[in-house]
């Protein structure tokens, strides 16, 4: 009923969105281009598409060329370019960018809420940089971008959905079109192909997930295997959950989840539950799981001997067709590189 009843609302975003479209495509309101090989990583939907463990992907496909991750820094409680240390922490510079640098402590990552600025910025301050990839920056129409990589959850192709507030598309479907390619996400191992021809005249990847070990902050591994027939508890502070509710609740024989908002900020009374559940599954030679961007937001909220409790999932982004994938960004770095 309640979608019914923001429907309104919705085809207004909507009207708002074609005359802000229209304003940059008539250059109305100026994008600003750079001679620098720019890759944009984006999504219709709001979150869940996977876009950060893409965005990790590409850049280690490109780590020829020093790649620069760039993001907004969401949730963070700073203004302006910032550097991503590995002492940062989440009010710093927000969990994702944090993440990057936790999984990948080589690439040099920065924030900042004005793109045009923060490339300004990496390419006054960093001169081995060869390549920029901008995560969550598709809807950034004062960008002009070299490269637009889209994404789309899979799941979420095979139903209709609303623009906000009704549903969950932050933008028009239309704008598919602006995108250099297109990346539909955890997709099944054999994935429908039809669904390469909502995208006309696009070139269209399908990748999915595999779960190969966790990890705790000592850098201690398990395997999947450990997890049969044990009691896992799992908290998640993403968007879209589900397919981590469903792998490991499948594996567990006991199994407990503690759902928070995407990019949640754990208050006091939160964490005391959650530690309250954590000596309950301690108890029962159990284990507690959490996703990487979580883990960067408890960093500091706990203590030091409760942290390393907590084991990540190291998801692997898998590529139905990896080297055409692969090529297509190689080719265009090489292409448009600078002599910066």
């Amino acid at each position: 009923m309640l979608k019914y009843l923001l429907l309104p609302l919705s085809f207004l975003y909507g009207l708002i969105l074609k005359v802000r479209h229209f304003l940059f495509d008539a250059e109305l309101i100026k994008s600003k281009g750079f001679d620098f090989p720019i890759i944009v990583i984006g999504n219709i939907s709001l979150g869940g598409t996977g876009k950060s463990p893409h965005t990790l992907y590409i850049s280690d496909v490109l780590k020829i060329f020093n790649p620069a991750v760039l993001s907004r820094g969401y949730g963070r409680k700073t203004t302006g370019f910032r550097k991503v240390e590995d002492s940062s922490n989440t009010s710093d510079c927000g969990d994702e960018p944090l993440m990057f640098k936790y999984l990948n402590p080589s690439l040099d990552v920065y924030v900042c809420e004005n793109r045009v600025e923060g490339i300004e910025n990496i390419l006054s301050k960093n001169s081995n940089c060869g390549v920029i990839i901008l995560d969550d920056a598709f809807q950034h129409r004062k960008l002009k971008p070299g490269l637009s990589i889209l994404l789309y959850d899979y799941s979420s192709l095979q139903s209709k959905d609303c623009l906000l507030p009704a549903g969950r598309r932050r933008d028009l479907n239309s704008r598919y079109r602006y995108a250099d390619l297109i990346i539909i996400s955890k997709s099944p191992i054999t994935p429908d192909k039809g669904l390469t021809n909502l995208f006309r005249n696009k070139r269209v990847f399908f990748s999915r997930y595999e779960y190969q070990n966790l990890r705790n902050i000592r850098g201690k591994t398990l395997n999947m295997e450990e997890l049969d027939g044990k009691s896992v508890y799992l908290l998640t502070g993403i968007a879209n959950p589900e397919p981590m509710i469903s792998y490991f609740g499948q594996k567990a024989t006991e199994f407990t989840h503690s759902q928070f908002p995407d990019h949640h900020d754990f208050s006091v009374t939160e964490l005391e539950k959650v530690k309250e559940n954590m000596v309950k599954f301690a108890a029962k030679d159990g284990i507690c799981i959490t996703t990487t961007k979580d883990l960067m937001r408890l960093k500091n909220k706990l203590e030091p001997h409760l942290l390393e409790k907590w084991y990540c999932p190291e998801p692997v982004v898998v590529f139905e067709d990896p080297d055409n994938f692969n090529k297509a960004i190689l080719d265009y770095v090489r292409a448009n590189k600078s002599n910066h």
